[in-house]
C-alpha cells in the first residue's frame, strides 16, 4: 500500500503499522462519529458548538486543497546519501548548500493569451483608422481637384468678363493680363491658353485694323489708347501667329512706341525693319520720315515724304506732310501752297490744316499777312474739339498773331 502522507509504497506492512519514511502510521484514520467533540462529548448531528466545552464543532475546511498533506522533506539520515541527490537538486535555490529556505522554483510566468474582445476591437480600431485616413485622403483630393477647378475657372471667368467688356489690353482687368497669367501657370501650350487664344485672335485682329484705320484717317489714336496698348495686340497676335505680316506691325508698333519716348534711335532700328518686313506700307514709310524729321535730317524725311505721296496721292496726311517739308525746310512757297489747298480741298473742316496754311503765309512776310489773317481766323471760328483740332500752342499763337498783324 502506499502512505497517504509521503506516498511511500510499502510492501509489507511492518508490525507498528509505522511508515518506514515518514513514521507516520499507515492507513486511514478513523472517522470520529457525528456530532463527537475533542473533549469526548457527544452533541447532537449538525450542532455547532459543543454543549459540554462551548467549542466550535469540527466543520469541512473551505478550502479542499488545505486538507491535502504536503510532501514532508528528506529525513535528516538522507540529506547526504546519493540517493537524495536528486530531491535536493529539485528543491535547492542557492548553491551555497542552505536549505532552510529552499523552496520548489515558481512556475514559468507567460503572457496572457489575448482576448479574442480584445483582439476584435484592436482589428476594428485599425480598420476605423484606416478608413479615417481613406477618406480625409480622398477629401484631400476633391479639395485639391476643386481648387484647381477653381482656380481654372478664375482664370477664365476673368478673361471672359474682359472680353465681354472689350477689355482686351486695357484696363484694371483686361484679357492680356488674364492670357499672362495663364502662360505663367499654365504653360504656352496648355490647353486653357490655347483656348484664350482661339477666342481672341478675331477679336485682337479686328481691333488692332480699327485702331490703324482711325490712326490713318485722323492721324492720332482713338481715345483711351496707346501705342503701348497697340504694341500689347500686336505682340499677343504674332504669339499666336508668328507671320511676316504680324511681325511687320509689331515692329511698327514698337517703333511708335519708342517715338513717343523720343527715342530716336531705337524708333528708327523698329521702323526699318517694319518696312523690311512691309515694303511700301504707307504708314511705315511716314513714320519712317517722321523720325528722320526729328533727327534734323531733312533730306531723309523729305524723301520719304515723297514717297508717301506717290504710294497714295489722296491721302490727306501725305499732303499735309509734304507741304510742311517743302514749305518750312524746302521754302518751295508755290509748290507748298499748291499741296495746302489740295489738303484742304479734301478736308476743309480741319482747324489745324487751316493753321498750317495760315503759318506759310506769315513766314513770308508783310505781303502775306492778310491771307495769314484769313486762315488764322477761319482756324479760331471752327469748332476746337475732336480729331483736328488746334492744339494749345497752336491756338496761343494764332491768337497773338491776330491781335499782332490783323486790323480790327
Amino acid at each position: 500500500m502506499d502512505c497517504r502522507f509521503c506516498g511511500t509504497t510499502v510492501s509489507e506492512i511492518p508490525p507498528n503499522a509505522l511508515c518506514p519514511r515518514c513514521q507516520l502510521k499507515l492507513g486511514e484514520p478513523p472517522t470520529p462519529p457525528e456530532g463527537s467533540c475533542p473533549c469526548g462529548a457527544t452533541n447532537k448531528p449538525g450542532a455547532k458548538f459543543c454543549k459540554k466545552c462551548g467549542k466550535p464543532m469540527a466543520s469541512e475546511p473551505a478550502d479542499a486543497s488545505l486538507s491535502t498533506p504536503r510532501p514532508l522533506l528528506p529525513r535528516h539520515d538522507e540529506v547526504n546519501s546519493p540517493a537524495s541527490a536528486a530531491p535536493k537538486a529539485l528543491f535547492s535555490g542557492t548553491d551555497d548548500g542552505d536549505t532552510s529556505t529552499n523552496l520548489p522554483p515558481a512556475p514559468p510566468v507567460h503572457a496572457p493569451a489575448p482576448s479574442p474582445v480584445r483582439s476584435t476591437q484592436s482589428a476594428k480600431q485599425s480598420l476605423s483608422t484606416g478608413v479615417i485616413a481613406a477618406i480625409a485622403g480622398a477629401i484631400l483630393l476633391v479639395f485639391l481637384i476643386v481648387g484647381w477647378s477653381w482656380l481654372n475657372q478664375s482664370l477664365m471667368r476673368e478673361f471672359d468678363g474682359a472680353i465681354a467688356q472689350n477689355n482686351l489690353v486695357a484696363g484694371p482687368v483686361n484679357a492680356y493680363g488674364a492670357f499672362q497669367k495663364a502662360v505663367t501657370e499654365k504653360g504656352l501650350e496648355s490647353s486653357m491658353v490655347k483656348d484664350m487664344n482661339t477666342k481672341v485672335y478675331p477679336l485682337l485682329t479686328q481691333k488692332s485694323q480699327q485702331t490703324l484705320d482711325y490712326f490713318a484717317k485722323e492721324s492720332e489714336l482713338p481715345p483711351d489708347f496707346s501705342w503701348e496698348d497697340m504694341r500689347k495686340i500686336r505682340e499677343w497676335m504674332n504669339r499666336i501667329s508668328p507671320t511676316q505680316e504680324n511681325n511687320a506691325l509689331l515692329e511698327y508698333a514698337v517703333a511708335r512706341v519708342y517715338l513717343e519716348k523720343a527715342n530716336l534711335r531705337e524708333a528708327l532700328q523698329h521702323m526699318t525693319t517694319a518696312l523690311g518686313a512691309k515694303p511700301g506700307w504707307i504708314l511705315a514709310v511716314t513714320g519712317m520720315g517722321r523720325i528722320y524729321m526729328s533727327l534734323q535730317d531733312k533730306d531723309q524725311a523729305l524723301a520719304f515724304y515723297e514717297q508717301a505721296y506717290r504710294l497714295d496721292p489722296n491721302w490727306v496726311f501725305g499732303i499735309i506732310n509734304l507741304a510742311n517739308t517743302v514749305s518750312i525746310h524746302v521754302k518751295d512757297y508755290p509748290r507748298a501752297e499748291v499741296l495746302y489747298r489740295e489738303a484742304l480741298s479734301r478736308s476743309p473742316n480741319r482747324p489745324m490744316f487751316h493753321w498750317y496754311l495760315a503759318n506759310h503765309f506769315f513766314v513770308q512776310g508783310k505781303a502775306y499777312f492778310q491771307q495769314a489773317c484769313d486762315e488764322y481766323r477761319t482756324a479760331l471760328s471752327m469748332p476746337n474739339s475732336g480729331p483736328g483740332g488746334l492744339s494749345p500752342q497752336a491756338e496761343l499763337a494764332a491768337r497773338q498773331r491776330v491781335a499782332k498783324i490783323c486790323p480790327n
